[in-house]
C-alpha cells in the first residue's frame, strides 16, 4: 500500500504532473463559464452573438473565462468562430462550445456541426476520457438553398458556483428569478421534482407517472344503455416548466349483450364536453367483456403555468358495469419535461 499526497514545497508532493494537478482541481467547482456579473443569461462573459446578423456562420465570440475539468480558460479578445458550409438542402444545427483535449494539452472554441435534417436535433458533444467539451451555445444553419447565414441562436451556458436549493414547492416566491440563476437546481421535497434554470425559465429534470383518482374505490359501477361513466380523473396542477404528456388506459365492461360495444373518452378540463384528447371502442364478443386499451396515446403539450385536468368517460351500448377495484382498470398519465 502506498500513500500520497500533493502539493508541497518540499519533498514528494512538489512532483505534481497536470494528472495529479487536474484530479484535485476538477473537485474544487464544476465546469462552467466563470461569470463576470450576473451570472445568468445577462452576463457578458463568452456571450456570444451571430457575426453580421450570422453571415457565413459565424460565432463571434467576446471576451471570458471557463473552467473546464480543472483547468483555466482565458479568451482575452473577440474571437470568430466560422462553420463549414451546409451543402446539404436540409438545416442543421450546429454548437459552439469549448474543447479540452488532455492529450494535445490545449483548450479552445470550436464548433462541433449538426447533421442536417428536415427537424435538426443538436448534436451529441464527442466527449471521450481525453476529450471533454464545455457547451456555450446552439444556432441554425440554413440548407443549401439560402445563405448560410446562423439564426436562432440559443444560450446553453452554465455558470460556475452554480447552486442546489433543496425545499417544497410552495417556496417558489422564495426560490424564484431573483434568487436563483443560470444552472441552479432546485430539488422539491413535495413533488420529487428535480428543476433546471435555464435562459430565465424552470425546466424538468426528469419524467412522472401520474394516477387517476377514481369516482369510486370499492364495488361496481352500472352503466345505462346509451349513457357514459366518469370512471376517473388525473389532475396535474400548474408547472414551472413545459411538458407533454401522454395517457395509458384499459377499461373492461362487463354485462353488455353480445355484439354490443363500449367506447372510452379522454376528455380535456370538462368532464362531458372538454375537448377530447384520445378515445377508442371495444365489441362485446358473446361470453366475454368489451375491453378497450389506449397504450401511450398521442403527446399533449401544456404550457409553463398552467393547471390541467384529464377525465375518462366510459360510454356502454347498452346496460352494463364495470368494477373499480379490477386491476385490468386503470388510467394513468406520463409527463415528460419540455427543454
Amino acid at each position: 500500500m502506498t500513500e500520497s499526497s500533493y502539493p508541497y514545497d518540499a519533498g514528494a508532493g512538489t512532483a505534481v504532473s497536470e494528472e495529479l494537478w487536474r484530479a484535485m482541481a476538477k473537485l474544487w467547482l464544476p465546469s462552467g463559464v466563470i461569470g463576470s456579473s450576473t451570472r445568468d443569461v445577462n452576463d457578458l462573459s463568452l456571450k456570444a452573438t451571430l457575426g453580421s446578423g450570422g453571415a457565413g456562420g459565424i460565432f463571434q465570440l467576446p471576451a471570458g473565462e471557463a473552467y473546464v475539468a480543472g483547468i483555466k480558460y482565458t479568451n482575452d479578445a473577440t474571437l470568430n468562430k466560422t462553420a463549414s458550409a451546409n451543402t446539404n438542402t436540409q438545416p442543421r444545427i450546429d454548437r459552439l462550445a469549448l474543447k479540452l483535449d488532455t492529450t494535445a494539452n490545449t483548450c479552445s472554441a470550436v464548433i462541433v456541426e449538426g447533421t442536417p435534417a428536415a427537424s435538426p436535433v443538436s448534436p451529441t458533444l464527442p466527449d471521450t476520457s481525453a476529450v471533454i467539451h464545455l457547451p456555450l451555445f446552439r444556432a441554425t444553419c440554413p440548407g443549401s438553398a439560402s445563405a448560410q447565414n446562423y439564426s436562432g441562436l440559443v444560450d446553453e451556458r452554465l455558470f460556475v458556483g452554480r447552486r442546489s436549493y433543496i425545499g417544497p414547492s410552495s417556496a417558489a416566491g422564495v426560490a424564484g428569478v431573483g434568487g436563483f440563476q443560470h444552472g441552479d437546481e432546485w430539488i422539491q421535497t413535495d413533488t420529487r421534482d428535480r428543476l433546471l434554470r435555464l435562459n430565465g425559465t424552470w425546466v424538468g429534470g426528469r419524467d412522472r407517472i401520474w394516477t387517476a383518482v377514481p369516482g369510486n374505490t370499492t364495488g361496481t359501477e352500472p352503466i345505462s344503455a346509451g349513457a357514459s361513466k366518469t370512471y376517473g380523473s388525473i389532475t396535474i396542477p400548474a408547472q414551472l416548466y413545459a411538458y407533454q404528456v401522454t395517457f395509458d388506459c384499459h377499461i373492461q365492461v362487463s354485462g353488455l349483450d353480445p355484439g354490443s360495444y363500449a367506447e372510452v373518452k379522454i376528455r380535456e378540463d370538462d368532464a362531458t364536453a372538454g375537448t377530447v384528447r384520445a378515445e377508442g371502442s371495444g365489441p362485446c364478443v358473446a361470453g366475454l367483456d368489451a375491453v378497450i386499451a389506449l397504450p401511450g396515446t398521442k403527446p399533449v403539450t401544456v404550457a409553463a403555468g398552467v393547471a390541467k385536468t384529464w377525465y375518462l368517460r366510459v360510454f356502454a351500448a347498452d346496460s352494463g358495469f364495470f368494477s373499480w377495484t379490477t386491476l385490468d382498470n386503470w388510467f394513468t398519465a406520463k409527463t415528460f419535461p419540455v427543454w
